[in-house]
């Protein structure tokens, strides 16, 4: 899938093994948004055809779950002195 809301604006990737459904397949999957303050990954879902998984039938407009807490967010560096 290519990018198409603001909090998919880098990078769309795996997540978890699709899920059949009665309504087609059930893909969750990551994604990326550059900000200020550098990237935040999310968790979205999409659900797929049945027939046909390159077919998007619906896609979420806002992400399921991103990080809150800015440990979450924000990789910081721990040096430790031997």
């Amino acid at each position: 899938m290519e990018p198409k809301f603001g909090f998919e604006s880098r990078n769309i990737g795996a997540g978890a093994p699709l899920i059949e459904t009665e309504r087609g397949w059930l893909m969750i999957f990551h994604c990326v948004e550059d900000s200020n303050k550098g990237k935040i990954y999310h968790a979205s879902a999409a659900l797929l055809d049945k027939r046909d998984p390159h077919k998007v039938i619906g896609r979420l407009k806002e992400h399921l779950f991103s990080p809150t807490e800015d440990y979450e967010k924000f990789r910081k560096l721990i040096y430790i002195e031997r």
